[in-house]
């Protein structure tokens, strides 16, 4: 896969998978925790540099070129809103876009899009996510050696997914898929946090371009 740009807004940044994945963590990390307080961010830093380190390059080991993360997560939002970047994966014998044909006429929320000179279609789902999250909170008060409270234990929760497999359809060199996934619960003002991302998502993928 070629390089792209994209503008990334502000509160979010991008790690190229490609290159120097520590480095760029250590830094979005420094950004995550730039106003918490001291102890706070000197007792948390380890941690979440370990795993984010430990995510990213299970991405990069997958085949994944690039990964937004937001530096200031959204209230209502259980986890950060990723992106994850990944050459489009087309079966042997077939080109992209008979792929993108396939994909229209058997996914249900489908719709095609321009993106710039680009051609893609656009999917979407929602899953239930009530088990990995209540986990996460058990596991997250495990570690702070601190109780789940009654009403983090009654927590349902939907993770949404908004995937875009777009290309030019004169270089096989240049598709790709951008899966964007963000998690909504039943605490009040979750879920129109979480329509509000996905709408960021749609328009800053807009900006999405080629430079190679």
């Amino acid at each position: 896969m070629k390089q792209f740009q994209m503008i990334v807004p502000p509160g979010w940044f991008m790690i190229d998978l490609t290159t120097g994945v520590d480095e760029q963590v250590d830094e979005f990390v420094g950004l995550r925790l730039a106003s918490a307080p001291r102890d706070r961010a000197r007792s948390v830093r380890p941690m979440l540099t370990k795993s984010l380190k430990e995510v990213a390059h299970t991405f990069a080991d997958g085949g994944a070129v690039a990964l937004t993360l937001a530096t200031d997560p959204a209230d209502g939002s259980v986890d950060s809103p990723t992106t994850v970047f990944v050459p489009l994966a087309v079966p042997a014998g077939q080109q992209p876009i008979d792929m993108l044909l396939a994909v229209a006429s058997s996914d249900p929320s489908a719709t095609s899009v321009d993106v710039g000179d680009l051609v893609g279609v656009r999917i979407s789902e929602s899953v239930d996510a009530t088990i990995a999250v209540r986990g996460g909170l058990r596991h997250a008060a495990a570690i702070v050696e601190a109780p789940v409270d009654a009403e983090a234990s009654a927590l349902t929760a939907q993770r949404h997914h908004v995937r875009y497999l777009m290309g030019d359809p004169g270089d096989p060199e240049r598709w790709v898929d951008a899966a964007f996934s963000v998690t909504s619960t039943s605490l009040p003002g979750s879920a129109e946090v979480a329509e509000a991302l996905i709408e960021l998502f749609d328009e800053t993928i807009q900006s999405f371009r080629w430079v190679s």
